[in-house]
């Protein structure tokens, strides 16, 4: 829980109140990169382990008779697959640090006033 609290502006129109949350241009600017970075990481990871994952099914399935002879293959397979799951991961680690800057914007309790009454 963010336990810093942001400035806030209230916007009072006829039949609307809206809240508004100011954040500079720096923070803003980290939150898209990492939000790039989450998007990048966690599409390669998947292209990878997916690919890896058929290519290993497949001569499994199809040729599992002479599988000594495939040995390097498989072995590769399990090395994408693996490359695969650690950029899922990172991408899974920028997706939280996303998400927890995002949260410092706003208060931690929907219900607190900002001067934290």
């Amino acid at each position: 829980m963010p336990t810093r609290r942001s400035a806030k502006h209230v916007a009072h129109y006829a039949d609307r109140h809206e809240d508004f949350v100011l954040v500079s241009r720096s923070n803003l600017k980290e939150i898209s990169q990492l939000s790039l970075l989450q998007e990048g990481a966690g599409a390669v990871g998947m292209f990878f382990f997916s690919g890896a994952f058929w290519l290993l099914a497949t001569i499994l399935f199809e040729h599992n008779a002479e599988l000594a002879k495939y040995a390097p293959w498989l072995l590769l397979c399990v090395i994408s697959i693996l490359f695969g799951v650690v950029l899922i991961w990172i991408g899974w680690e920028h997706y939280k640090l996303r998400k927890d800057a995002v949260d410092a914007a706003f208060l931690s309790d929907a219900t607190k006033e900002p001067d934290g009454g």
